[in-house]
């Protein structure tokens, strides 16, 4: 009997009939009491998993990602369905295959879709495993076009995991707020240039042992050149007779040099006629595409650990390029160093609308399979599948050496039908499944490495408040937006008084600069007046916003001050930054002949009633206004000063700003006896009332 892929499991939750119906229509034909079967787990929670584990009726079980196959005696099965609740698991019974314990295997899928010509069955098959049960001892090799690969059956362990979904593995894990920096690194993939290098790299025949592979691993070579801050060099090695080389470009780290992590994919390809053709555009240009691609993102971010992005070759013979680098970092005494490995192989096909990947390590990387776990829960919308069964990539000789490392590859890799072949061209590659996992992986990256742009407070968004600009006879600002990205950005400025007048203009912000305009020329239609607040929106979210206000009128110069735009909520910014539902104005001077002016906007998407309060120093409460802040429209700021707000004034005060329901930010102005401005921010605080 051959070995084939049983269809996947179809959901018929809800209809208990259809489960009832399914077994019954396969009634058993062999005389044995004990039967396999498998229960549908498909993202159930590792509740509803552990539960079913613990079923005494469950002589065995294996979990195989969205399935889980048992063994139990008829009697149980037919128990357990009849006695299923509406929203039972499908299960699916093995009814015609008489159960032997002592012939059960699991086999590696390393260079196979299916196993064919084999006298066994295919029972279940998740994370590039299959569990088979043999009629005849299972064979030694395999042929696989042109060449034969050896199998590796391994008797099957009861109670264990061989892939795991990671809504099974841990509780729910509800999206986070992205980090700003790490978002912003994150947004600097781009697909369109990922799958142009795919498909350069398919028009090679990077066969490790043909006479062309050279000129891939030379277009490589320029490539990480052409990227800044890249020391890059060649490793060669031998096999086969046949001499090839890794290629390592390297950025060494700004604040941890000695702190190594590795991202890699093989470069070399394999087919059925490789002598003629093996354009390995998903397996693996997909993988060395997004090393590039990964390589240009975090470049860029000025990473604080040191990066090595490989290249290999020798892969798909024997796993020899990774083989040789692990080789060498140990006999340099430099394998402590690494912190963390990862590999891309074939991560841009899907088969279906689900886009699902899976991540493979050893025990020795379950903190990498947690991290890229949450980083596509955070930036993606993947679906994960694990796997502590590594094998058959480069990531394994990381992994023998106790380094840890992580294998990322798409969970529909053995449905792929270019696989291996001469078919594997850049038209069976999906952008969507490839950014996706390129988000994943740069996220995930981002945040191990460090960056120079993440933990300093820095935030880079892509729509901004400016709280109070001016143009007066008097005072005028000037607005300034970075763009920290290594894309042009175009930015959509609008400016908001109380009187309810708008102005707007739109700018280019080209790489790595700068906007700098004064507000008379960049509202030509605003005429000097009160003062306005600006809400910039720009197409990519690298853009840092800032404001300086000149005093044009005094004996010191223009006695300039300098305001810091704070990030929209939408973007992402955590309340208890620098807008919240209660903002705090933490010192209001108005002795001595100071004068203080706060200002209050809402950032939130509907008017709003604003509390004010007063305390001074000793903490005793002075004045509650509800009037000031009563229906504050979005975008509009309220400016007044602080005698104003409070007539008779006579001690340095603190405020609070308290919406009920929408978020608010600001700044305050404090002016000395000759008008020399000083610019600071509110801070917000998680508290809803004072």
């Amino acid at each position: 009997m051959s070995l084939s892929n049983p269809n996947r499991i179809r959901s018929c939750r809800g209809l208990a009939l259809c489960v009832a119906l399914f077994f019954f229509s396969t009634l058993p034909v062999w005389s044995g009491d004990e039967r396999y079967a498998l229960i549908d787990i498909d993202r159930v929670g590792p509740d509803r998993v552990a539960a079913l584990k613990q079923n005494p009726a469950f002589a065995w079980w294996v979990e195989m990602g969205p399935s889980l196959l048992v063994l139990a005696s008829d009697a149980e099965l037919q128990s357990l369905i009849r006695n299923a609740a509406a929203d039972a698991p499908v299960i699916r019974v093995f009814a015609d295959v008489g159960v032997d314990r002592e012939r059960l295997y699991v086999v590696k899928l390393d260079h196979f879709r299916t196993l064919p010509n084999l006298d066994g069955i295919e029972l279940a098959r998740a994370g590039r495993r299959a569990v088979v049960q043999m009629y005849a001892e299972p064979p030694r090799h395999l042929a696989h076009g042109a060449h034969a690969h050896d199998l590796d059956f391994r008797r099957l362990e009861p109670f264990s995991v061989l892939a795991a979904q990671h809504e099974n593995r841990t509780a729910q894990q509800h999206k986070r707020a992205p980090d700003p920096a790490i978002q912003a690194v994150v947004d600097q993939i781009d697909g369109d240039r990922w799958l142009g290098d795919v498909t350069r790299l398919a028009e090679f025949n990077r066969y490790s042992l043909g006479t062309e592979i050279a000129d891939s691993r030379d277009w490589l070579i320029g490539q990480f050149q052409a990227i800044e801050g890249l020391t890059v060099s060649t490793q060669g090695f031998t096999f086969s007779g046949t001499n090839v080389q890794n290629v390592i470009a390297v950025i060494e780290g700004t604040e941890r040099p000695d702190d190594w992590y590795i991202i890699g994919g093989h470069y070399d390809s394999i087919s059925e006629d490789p002598t003629n053709a093996a354009p390995g555009a998903e397996d693996n240009g997909s993988g060395t595409a997004g090393v590039l691609e990964m390589a240009r993102v975090l470049a860029a971010a000025k990473p604080k650990s040191t990066i090595l992005f490989i290249a290999y070759s020798g892969e798909e013979q024997g796993l020899f390029g990774s083989f040789d680098h692990a080789a060498r970092l140990a006999g340099n005494d430099d394998l402590s160093k690494v912190k963390g490995v990862l590999i891309m192989d074939m991560i841009g096909y899907t088969g279906d609308e689900d886009l699902d990947v899976l991540l493979e390590s050893g025990q020795v990387g379950a903190s990498l399979v947690e991290a890229f776990s949450t980083a596509a829960t955070d930036y993606t919308n993947l679906r994960v599948v694990t796997s502590f069964n590594p094998f058959g990539s480069d990531h394994v000789p990381y992994i023998n050496r106790g380094v840890p490392a992580l294998l990322t590859i798409e969970n529909d890799w053995d449905s792929y039908s270019g696989y291996h072949r001469t078919t594997d061209t850049a038209d069976n590659v999906s952008i969507s499944m490839g950014l996706e996992v390129l988000k994943m992986n740069v996220a995930a990256m981002a945040e191990m490495v460090g960056i120079e742009n993440g933990g300093s407070g820095f935030e880079a968004v892509g729509r901004w408040m400016y709280s109070w600009l001016s143009y007066t006879d008097r005072f005028e600002s000037t607005l300034v937006a970075n763009n920290y990205g290594s894309t042009a950005a175009q930015v959509e400025l609008t400016a908001r008084r109380t009187d309810g007048s708008t102005a707007t203009a739109s700018r280019t912000i080209p790489a790595n600069g700068f906007l700098e305009e004064g507000v008379a020329t960049l509202f030509p239609n605003f005429d000097r007046g009160p003062g306005f607040t600006v809400e910039l929106a720009a197409d990519r979210t690298t853009i840092h916003g800032r404001w300086v206000t000149f005093n044009r009128d005094t004996d010191s110069g223009l006695s300039p001050s300098q305001g810091v735009a704070v990030a929209m909520p939408e973007n992402g910014t955590m309340e208890g930054t620098r807008y919240g539902r209660t903002i705090l104005f933490g010192y209001l001077p108005v002795i001595d002949g100071n004068i203080s002016a706060p200002v209050i906007v809402n950032v939130g998407a509907a008017a709003t009633d604003v509390t004010l309060t007063f305390h001074n120093a000793a903490g005793d409460l002075l004045r509650t206004d509800t009037e000031t802040g009563r229906g504050l429209a979005p975008g509009v700021p309220v400016a007044v000063t602080t005698d104003g707000l409070f007539p008779g004034i006579d001690q340095n005060v603190t405020m609070t700003a308290t919406s009920a329901d929408q978020p608010l930010t600001g700044v305050v102005f404090v002016f000395n006896q000759i008008g020399e401005p000083a610019i600071g921010n509110v801070s917000a605080t998680s508290n809803p009332t004072p």
